[in-house]
């Protein structure tokens, strides 16, 4: 009869039985921190992203008011269609 392969089983838990912190080389190897990726040549890093305020709260909510009464054109159908029950919820 063959003998059947087995299979190991390694213990990747960063704690002991007891709960104390193991003291493993793989370990400390997989906790340091990757470096910093660069970005490729010719591409400019994304610029953060506008302040979140009140101001830009009310104007945002207003847009979609504006969107959905039909006084914006949708960007893909280059049509001004009116949605009265979205526009109500956005007012």
């Amino acid at each position: 009869m063959e003998e059947e392969k087995s299979f190991v089983i390694k213990d990747k838990r960063a704690f002991n039985e007891k709960g104390d912190l193991k003291n493993n080389k793989s370990q400390e190897k997989k906790t340091k921190e990757k470096p910093r990726e660069e970005t490729p040549r010719g591409e400019k890093e994304t610029p953060p992203l506008p302040e979140v305020n009140f101001s830009s709260l009310i104007f945002s909510l207003s847009s979609s008011a504006f969107f959905h009464l039909g006084e914006i054109e949708d960007p893909k159908t280059k049509k001004k269609e009116k949605n009265l029950p979205f526009a109500k919820q956005s007012i």
